[in-house]
């Protein structure tokens, strides 16, 4: 299993480790401004980008593309349920207490601050403007 596991890690192994990444990003645009690199600061901006795609990279592959292997029997292992049961809990309680928490505040919010605009004139009053508005025949 180790021979197999280690064709498939990712050569060289340094350029995906973040104590890397994040210290030569920090390190290798910043060195445009010794006084040594001045006459090149005309490439900051293209290494600045490279960096910046690099550090993104890394990311994406150890957020993505990243596995974790252990070798158990599937007798042994429990299932999708068992194992999340807990978080399967707090994410239904979540969402109802959150439902019912935003239909709380909405019906307050509803009851504290009232729509001057949604006060309805009577029928006999709507009549009454039009012909005041169209003079007497």
């Amino acid at each position: 299993m180790d021979l197999i596991l280690s064709r498939c890690q990712r050569k060289p192994k340094i350029l995906y480790q973040y104590a890397w990444v994040v210290g030569s990003a920090i390190v290798i645009p910043n060195s445009f401004h010794l006084p040594l690199l001045k006459s090149y600061d005309f490439l900051y901006l293209s290494v600045l980008a490279l960096t910046f795609s690099w550090v993104l990279y890394v990311a994406f592959i150890h957020l993505w593309r990243y596995s974790l292997v252990r070798p158990l029997h599937r007798e042994h292992c429990p299932g999708f349920f068992k194992r999340n049961i807990d978080a399967i809990i707090v994410a239904v309680v979540s969402a109802l207490f959150g439902a019912v928490i935003g239909v709380a505040t909405t019906k307050m919010a509803d009851r504290v601050w009232s729509n001057p605009n949604s006060v309805v004139e009577s029928e006999g009053q709507k009549t009454d403007q039009v012909f005041e508005g169209l003079g007497s025949p």
